[in-house]
């Protein structure tokens, strides 16, 4: 058994920005999106202490300060659907692109077996789903995606389910 305890003070500076707009052609709707985002994180030196299998355990961890920078751009592509019932859907594909402009520890990230490796600043993903209202204040949307195309030896796959209910 693992018991610890942790106390450490911790500042976090965020700053965003994000932008997005629908163009229709036809049946076909087009959402191209863009965001930037960035991050500066200071962490004072803590002590972490516990005990494992009743053995005290004390380690030291230096402080840090890092920035972490990212811009994301992505096209929707939807189109409007109806079920034999009559219930409208919405059926989409995204295809977006993940610029990393500022990283921590020059990007590097230790791998499965502890390794550290250096991944590309730039990732692509594909995303695809579905958005239904079920009456008038509940939709629900799911999605599922890959994530690291453009990545070596990294394989990052999403699937979200959303409900949303309006009061």
């Amino acid at each position: 058994m693992l018991l610890c305890s942790l106390a450490f003070p911790r500042s976090l500076s965020l700053s965003g920005s994000r932008s997005s707009i629908s163009h229709r052609f036809g049946f076909i709707c087009l959402r191209p999106k863009a965001s930037v985002s960035w991050s500066h994180i200071n962490s004072d030196a803590y002590d972490l202490s516990g005990s494992l299998l009743n053995i005290p355990v004390s380690v030291s961890l230096p402080g840090d300060s890092f920035n972490y920078g990212v811009l994301d751009l992505s096209t929707e592509v939807s189109r409007y659907f109806r079920l034999p019932d009559g219930q409208p859907f919405l059926a989409f594909a995204e295809l977006g692109a993940e610029y990393q402009f500022e990283r921590p520890n020059d990007g590097k990230i230790l791998t499965g077996d502890l390794s550290e490796v250096t991944p590309s600043p730039w990732a692509f993903s594909l995303r695809s789903g579905l958005r239904m209202l079920l009456n008038d204040n509940i939709q629900i949307e799911a999605t599922g995606g890959y994530l690291s195309f453009g990545q070596n030896d990294l394989d990052a796959w999403e699937g979200k389910l959303h409900l949303s209910i309006s009061f």
